[in-house]
């Protein structure tokens, strides 16, 4: 078999539950992880098909979102809040308004988002709204923190009965 390496980034937990199999079954961590990616592929491939799928329906609406906007500027000089659409920056209240309007949408048609996917999508999301890229860490991290209840450093855990890392 033709091997390649890969640098996988994986949680503790995670780790730990792949050393214990391989102790348990006389195997070794990397037979532990080939045989768990090749065995959920068809997994990843259905949670990537949803998730194209939200993709499409979140640039259907973006795309709808623009085309209101652009339907009300027309008739007028553009006094609103500053958007992607003109170049400008958003200030942070808008960004942050904005963005938990999107984590809503997210959570709606994927509940079981967890809170690293929320956190890549909406940094993925604020790019797109233009949001100044020195503040979109803070911006993102305070919408979470709304969501997710906190501050205290401490993220649920996507699976509610996974070990406590």
């Amino acid at each position: 078999m033709d091997m390649q390496k890969v640098f996988v980034f994986l949680p503790r937990a995670t780790v730990r539950t792949c050393a214990a199999l391989a102790a348990r079954y006389g195997s070794s961590r990397s037979e532990v992880l080939r045989l768990a990616v090749g065995e959920g592929l068809s997994e990843a491939r259905k949670a990537l098909a949803k998730l194209q799928k939200l993709r499409l329906a979140e640039l259907a609406a973006e795309e709808e979102r623009r085309a209101l906007l652009g339907r009300r500027r027309s008739g007028r000089a553009s006094s609103g809040p500053a958007s992607a659409d003109d170049g400008a920056e958003l200030d942070e209240e808008t960004a942050v308004v904005r963005l938990e309007e999107y984590a809503s949408s997210v959570r709606r048609l994927r509940p079981g988002a967890g809170y690293d996917e929320l956190r890549t999508l909406l940094e993925l999301q604020g790019q797109l709204e233009g949001v100044d890229p020195d503040a979109l860490d803070d911006l993102v991290t305070e919408v979470l923190e709304r969501i997710f209840g906190g501050g205290d450093g401490i993220r649920p855990a996507a699976d509610p009965d996974a070990p406590l890392e």
